[in-house]
């Protein structure tokens, strides 16, 4: 398996940043098993950020 690295340039565009008030823990994962298959993490929410798009 070759290991190749990633670069991601992730923006939101919907909520425009206007200020920091405090820190929201979020974790999202695509992850790659010895066979090569990819899983990707989704998250299920509803709250003051939006409904998550399933």
């Amino acid at each position: 398996m070759v290991q190749e690295d990633w670069i991601l340039n992730l923006e939101d565009n919907e909520w425009p940043l206007t200020t920091i008030d405090h820190d929201r823990m979020i974790a999202r994962a695509i992850v790659v098993d010895d066979e090569g298959c990819f899983y990707f993490v989704r998250a299920n929410r509803d709250d003051d950020f939006g409904k998550a798009r399933e």
